[in-house]
């Protein structure tokens, strides 16, 4: 069998096909169906994580600016 960190073989895939009593074809199917939605709700994830992120870019500048006016640095 697959470690976990690892995608499974065609092999693996067919001996729990005929562990569960499932045929291969119904799995790939399946995977066809949901291939792309985890690609869309990967890709979605992705959209969020960069807009938080430009957020915290902007907050940490005004911060920033905000720390700069209080205590200026003499040099």
């Amino acid at each position: 069998m697959h470690r976990t960190n690892e995608n499974p073989s065609q092999s693996d895939v067919q001996r729990m096909c005929r562990t569960f009593q499932i045929s291969y074809s119904d799995v790939t199917n399946m995977a066809r169906i949901f291939h792309p939605l985890l690609a869309l709700i990967a890709s979605a994830t992705d959209r969020e994580l960069a807009k938080c992120v430009e957020y915290l870019k902007q907050e940490n500048r005004i911060l920033r600016a905000r720390i700069l006016c209080r205590n200026p640095r003499r040099t």
